[in-house]
């Protein structure tokens, strides 16, 4: 058609590249492309000066708890007690640690945990003492050799020719679990200390903060776990409980146990008790008032249930001597379900109380018992009773 170009570019539509220009530049330090001036910004090239501060910081977080209580027959109210350390470790600067190393004292006197016992046995385990019991760890690499004691070997992480063995890269964290066996209750508390290199070579170290945050509890947050506050020492509160009963019986001669007692503190094997009325030589029916009595020998806080079958063949009374609070159940079970092996039933055993003040025929109830759990616990060192009177027929 007669608009279009031919072959030589001639014609009203002309396209192509002509008087199109590519330029360039190359960046110049600062804010201002041509700082000269000259609208000529290709003649400033100056190179951007690149300084990286870098800032080492490591974090370290230690908690406890309690995990469990081994009855020892030798021990009385004591223990052993095992206690469970998690340390909790994090690189809170701006580059990668190296040549981290962990210690932790657990030797000697108080608050810290007494005098090592290198065994492993509980048996071996006496007053003053403690043992290590297990350490695992994830993100490190433990010494198998530490056992907390500064005679012998406190480094928790493994050391090689002086040098820590454990790396964190920026923004890594690391867990540490410790399980240490204690026989005395008590307070106590420790911290651990850790320090590391950061790949430019300078060191950093951290206190350990009581908690599982490795920047701390105590203050503003921020990545510096060093600042005041933050590096206060883990407590281990255990508090030693231990119930001990004791049941007493008085034979008297009416329900409310206030005539003539035939028998104090006295255990009977036969239930078939009567005795004989002076002024008439008849048989008198006789009533045992039971007492039982849970002390608490420890320093913390008992939550129990105590529970009492009625023998047979007495059947429950009314009494001035009844405990307030006694309840009633007429469970044909024999014996207390387990608690661990038998909870669900132990659970349903215990549904079946209720207020012996409303329970309606005394004489059908086969248990009894108090609850002192909750609110209405045994205190460290309270004694709490539970008495009831049955007749015998």
């Amino acid at each position: 058609t007669g608009d279009e170009p031919d072959s030589s570019g001639a014609g009203n539509g002309a396209v192509g590249g002509a008087g199109i220009t590519t330029t360039s530049d190359t960046s110049t330090d600062g804010t201002n492309p041509d700082p000269d001036s000259n609208d000529d910004p290709t003649d400033n090239n100056t190179p951007t000066p690149v300084s990286p501060t870098f800032t080492p910081s490591i974090g370290l977080a230690k908690s406890s708890s309690i995990t469990s209580f081994d009855a020892d027959s030798d021990a009385g109210t004591e223990g052993p007690y095992e206690v469970t350390f998690t340390f909790n470790l994090a690189n809170l600067g701006n580059i990668d640690l190296e040549n981290i190393k962990l210690t932790d004292i657990l030797a000697g006197a108080s608050p810290k945990f007494g005098t090592l016992e290198s065994s492993n046995l509980v048996a071996n385990l006496d007053a003053g003492e403690y043992q290590l019991v297990s350490l695992s760890a994830t993100g490190v690499n433990l010494n198998s050799s530490f056992d907390g004691d500064s005679t012998s070997d406190t480094d928790v992480l493994a050391i090689s020719a002086g040098v820590g063995t454990s790396t964190l890269d920026v923004g890594a964290s690391a867990s540490i679990t410790m399980v240490i066996r204690v026989y005395d209750a008590g307070t106590y508390s420790n911290t651990a200390t850790v320090t590391a290199d950061g790949a430019n070579g300078s060191s950093v170290s951290d206190v350990s903060d009581s908690g599982t945050d490795p920047k701390g509890t105590g203050g503003d947050g921020d990545n510096d776990p060093t600042e005041a506050n933050e590096d206060d020492p883990t407590p281990v509160v255990i508090s030693s409980s231990n119930l001990k009963l004791e049941k007493f019986q008085i034979i008297c001669d009416d329900a409310d146990c206030v005539g003539e007692n035939v028998a104090v503190n006295s255990v009977k094997t036969d239930l078939n008790i009567k005795t004989v009325d002076a002024s008439n030589g008849s048989l008198k029916t006789n009533f045992i008032a039971y007492t039982i009595t849970a002390q608490n020998t420890g320093t913390g806080a008992v939550t129990a249930w105590v529970f009492d079958p009625i023998p047979s063949p007495t059947k429950l009374v009314a009494s001035a001597q009844t405990t307030t609070g006694l309840l009633c159940s007429s469970s044909t079970l024999s014996s207390v379900p387990d608690p661990v092996s038998a909870a669900a039933a132990l659970a349903s055993f215990k549904a079946s109380f209720s207020a012996c003040s409303g329970f309606g025929s005394l004489s059908a109830a086969t248990w009894v018992a108090m609850d002192y759990s909750s609110a209405s616990n045994i205190a460290g060192g309270a004694t709490e009773t539970m008495r009831f009177v049955v007749q015998v027929p």
